[in-house]
């Protein structure tokens, strides 16, 4: 779960990757019917690439999060929606131009859930100020 909620991040935040570091990202999972999901899309993500990306996006937008978090009872109760196989993600700005990440539980038909009651994400917190100290990713 983590490993697919790092990489649809990365994804939707970095700006771009080069040609050599696309050769390290895995490719997608095909899928039997068009438009069809069944819960397995997405996969893992070679460290060094995540990283680059982190730095490009960095670089590129200075004063917006490094990353945004979720904890793990919200993206249960995303993924627990009636119908729902996984969680899609959208970008967007506040009125202050701040970057958020919006979550809509989505079902297998690539439909995002909108029946009532629509369980759109909390908002995230932003790192930073709240990172970790170690390891990959924003914390550093």
């Amino acid at each position: 779960m983590k490993a697919l909620l790092i990489s649809a991040a990365c994804v939707l935040l970095m700006a771009s990757c080069t040609p050599q570091d696309e050769a390290a990202v895995s490719e997608p999972q095909a899928i039997e019917r068009p438009g069809v999901f069944n819960g397995t899309e997405g996969g893992p993500m070679d460290l060094a690439v995540a990283q680059s990306w982190e730095q490009n996006w960095q670089k590129a937008h200075p004063n917006q999060p490094k990353g945004l978090f979720y904890g793990k009872e919200t993206i249960n109760a995303m993924l627990n929606q009636q119908g729902a196989v996984g969680i899609r993600f959208y970008p967007g700005y506040d009125e202050e131009g701040k970057l958020h990440l919006m979550m809509y539980s989505t079902d297998k038909n690539g439909n995002d859930i909108l029946t009532e009651p629509i369980q759109v994400s909390q908002i995230a917190t932003p790192c930073p100020p709240f990172c970790g100290g170690g390891g990959g990713g924003g914390g550093q």
